[in-house]
């Protein structure tokens, strides 16, 4: 059995409402997955600042893993586990100590791990704001986990930075994790 379906030309009135129909279901999904994958639906209006700076060298042994120092936040515990994804030693430190410091807060519980990457994480322009970026290069982020609940931080420091430089954080979202 054949079916033969001639093609029919489209009026440019129903093309036009065809292509806006469809873009706003490509508007839509968009909006549902960013929703989705952000695991935190809520907007977020906190932006905290804290800066740190790098461990020196000889305060570490090279085969130990690099671990924030307990005077890098207000409240004290253990040293959490820091994981580097494709980060040297110090500058996952670094990192790590300045994450750790923006996301110290006695409501949620204490750290137990922190995962550190050499790149931002924007998703929107509430993730990374323009004037934060300006004049300014990524230093990396940071994902902050105690428990059941994880902080996502930012991390730049000045543009031409050194081993010294100040770095920059703040926290683009919390939640819970799973």
């Amino acid at each position: 059995m054949e079916f033969r379906i001639e093609p029919t030309p489209l009026s440019k009135r129903r093309s036009r409402r065809i292509l806006a129909a469809t873009g706003a279901i490509v508007v839509a999904v968009a909006i549902v997955i960013g929703v989705l994958a952000s695991g935190d639906a809520r907007p977020i209006a906190t932006v905290a600042s804290a800066t740190a700076t790098p461990a020196s060298p000889a305060a570490r042994s090279p085969s130990a893993p690099p671990l924030p120092s307990a005077s890098a936040v207000a409240r004290t515990g253990p040293a959490p586990r820091v994981v580097c994804h494709d980060v040297s030693a110090k500058r996952c430190t670094a990192i790590s100590q300045a994450a750790l410091k923006v996301a110290d807060d006695p409501a949620l519980p204490w750290p137990t791990r922190i995962d550190v990457w050499d790149s931002l994480l924007c998703g929107s322009t509430f993730d990374c704001p323009p004037d934060r970026l300006t004049g300014r290069q990524v230093a990396g982020s940071a994902i902050v986990l105690g428990e059941t609940v994880g902080v996502w931080v930012n991390v730049v420091e000045p543009a031409g930075g050194t081993d010294s430089a100040t770095f920059d954080a703040w926290v683009i979202r919390s939640g819970p994790v799973g």
